[in-house]
């Protein structure tokens, strides 16, 4: 099987630090795996990807940058060239440029499509590309019933919404952690205003 998969960026945040260990399965079970973002040959990641037998094209298709729409006929060839079963999409910038690649594709076979929802994404005509794909892949309970809410689909087949956790590297993220004094004063001189105070301390994907 070759799976394809899009993506703006290969920055070190959840959902790009996935691609790695999907990766290295795909290529163990002997399927191939093809990865296409913007991310240039000498980024570590793409590296440890190519080391590991995944192969990698660098397409500018940055995230809500219109000028990613100049990529659409080089994914297009990319699509002809390899042919895949299924191409997974991970980011709404890139589900647009496929979208408008496969329109004049010429390929034996059309392949199955996947988008992921990592967030609450506003559900509109942005959003709509990663929505028109054989099955969105959400990472919870609760982005799948704001999904369906937003779409008004409470009745939508339950193949075409599939809810996959995201799991935590507890050694990254251990419980129960304890800032360091560095990180304490740091952010104590940044907002004077929190010390002496009780903080919550809620982990989130940078923008």
């Amino acid at each position: 099987m070759k799976v394809m998969r899009l993506l703006s960026s290969l920055k070190h945040d959840e959902s790009e630090r996935g691609i790695f260990h999907l990766g290295r399965a795909l290529v163990k079970n002997e399927h191939t795996s093809i990865i296409v973002s913007s991310a240039d040959e000498d980024n570590d990641l793409v590296r440890r990807l190519k080391r590991d037998g995944n192969i990698y094209h660098q397409l500018h298709v940055n995230k809500k940058s219109w000028l990613s729409l100049l990529q659409v006929s080089a994914l297009r060839h990319l699509i002809e060239k390899y042919e895949p079963d299924v191409i997974h999409v991970h980011s709404r910038t890139p589900a647009w440029i496929l979208h408008l690649a496969l329109r004049r594709a010429r390929v034996r076979r059309f392949p199955k499509l996947v988008s992921t929802m990592y967030g609450f994404y506003p559900i509109n005509k942005y959003s709509q590309a990663l929505l028109n794909v054989d099955t969105i892949i959400t990472v919870s309970d609760s982005v799948t019933q704001y999904l369906k809410k937003g779409l008004r689909i409470e009745d939508v087949d339950p193949k075409v919404i599939t809810r996959i956790y995201r799991g935590i590297d507890t050694r990254r993220y251990p419980y129960r952690h304890n800032p360091s004094v560095y990180w304490l004063r740091h952010t104590f001189a940044e907002y004077p205003e929190l010390e002496h105070k009780k903080m919550a301390r809620i982990p989130n994907r940078h923008r």
